[in-house]
């Protein structure tokens, strides 16, 4: 029985770009210089968030639920899933050596960590940087401990990003059609094209909300 060279030669092509690919967004977030400057060590963990999101680098490289927190007695220390970072290991950035910004917008507060400088971050949802410093209240880098996130903050939270997600999608599926035939598709009624976002992505968030407030 022969064997197709598409069978051998995918799985192959497959690991070379997941080889690269991991490669280059660990040299553009920055991840290959921290780890070098902050080589993990041991120190009892406090606190531990797996599957979290971040930016890191000069140009911001999105890390969607794929990064590791854990909150330590003398630093902070940030992990990857290693089959996204196949070549990223842990760092571990004292609280001596971290700076926080806190970005406030809209719809979403944020936590720019700067490690040691004006180059090298991770910014990091404001909630989550709020549950960092409750476990390490003595040490947090800000002058004020920040207060956890109430339900209510987070309902408030959790609504208005379903509010802009429904709209959003709402729209893009009520106009693009129509662009896109020139006014010849027929019209879908705006009670399926903003309906079914606003149910899909209500079912989404408060599963993500109950998820939230329960850690």
């Amino acid at each position: 029985m022969k064997i197709a060279p598409f069978a051998i030669g995918f799985p192959i092509f497959f690991a070379a770009m997941w080889f690269a690919i991991g490669t280059v967004l660990g040299a553009f977030s920055g991840w290959y210089g921290l780890m070098k400057r902050y080589p993990d060590r041991d120190d009892e963990a406090l606190l531990r968030l797996g599957s979290q999101s971040g930016l890191m680098g000069a140009i911001p490289v999105g890390m969607n639920g794929i990064l590791t927190l854990t909150a330590c007695r003398s630093g902070l220390r940030v992990g990857i899933w290693r089959m996204f970072g196949p070549f990223c290991r842990d760092f571990f950035v004292p609280w001596s050596a971290i700076r926080i910004e806190r970005r406030k917008s809209l719809f979403w507060k944020r936590a720019k960590f700067w490690f040691g400088g004006e180059t090298d971050y991770l910014t990091i949802p404001g909630h989550i940087a709020d549950r960092l410093a409750q476990a390490v209240p003595n040490d947090w880098p800000e002058a004020r401990l920040p207060l956890p996130e109430s339900r209510r903050d987070a309902l408030k939270a959790m609504t208005l990003e379903w509010l802009l997600i429904t709209m959003f999608a709402g729209l893009f599926f009520t106009l693009v059609p129509r662009l896109a035939s020139g006014g010849a598709a027929p019209e879908i009624p705006i009670v399926i094209t903003f309906g079914f976002p606003a149910v899909f992505y209500g079912v989404v968030c408060a599963f993500r909300y109950f998820i939230r407030v329960s850690r």
